[in-house]
């Protein structure tokens, strides 16, 4: 009596199994992607045009003219040549404590926006990211001393004491703590 009604239930089980299996499959089958101009793909019935009825883009569908994907936090380093998260990969830097802070202008909160050092492989070329600003890159010049530096127009960078500090026209404006 136990084996028959356990039978039973593996049975039913089964069959619950291929029902379920066999409606997803066929949900892959009646949709197909359609892709949107400046928008991504988008999921449709197979008899539908693009018009009608729209479905919000795919997440995740979001990269950028080289690929990385932005809402996943993946932007494009130029020294580095591929897609990378900035804030896994690159040496962190804060404005100096003494000074006044620049702060999102589009939070509501008073948060402290990091930048970052991206270094090219041998170190010679620095990409530094600042908040809601493009990439400045810098190119190594000879080293006085223990200091280390790395310049750009208006920018330099310096390695004192295995510490990086970002000067603008003499004045430091980012430190690594």
């Amino acid at each position: 009596m136990k084996n028959r009604a356990l039978f039973l239930i593996v049975i039913i089980f089964i069959i619950q199994l291929n029902v379920g299996c066999g409606t997803s499959q066929n949900a892959i089958k009646t949709t197909k992607e359609i892709t949107v101009e400046n928008e991504g793909p988008r999921i449709s019935s197979p008899d539908d045009s693009g018009e009608g009825e729209e479905i919000e883009p795919i997440v995740g569908n979001d990269r950028d003219v080289n690929g990385c994907i932005r809402s996943a936090g993946y932007t494009w380093s130029q020294v580095q040549g591929r897609c990378l998260l900035i804030f896994n990969e690159g040496v962190a830097l804060m404005p100096p404590v003494d000074q006044t802070i620049a702060k999102d202008a589009d939070s509501p909160f008073d948060a402290i926006l990091q930048s970052y050092l991206i270094f090219s492989a041998d170190s010679n070329r620095i990409e530094l990211f600042m908040p809601n600003k493009e990439p400045i890159f810098f190119h190594k010049t000879v080293s006085q001393g223990d200091i280390k530096n790395w310049i750009s127009e208006n920018y330099k960078i310096e390695l004192q004491n295995s510490k990086f500090i970002v000067k603008q026209n003499m004045d430091i404006i980012l430190k690594q703590y």
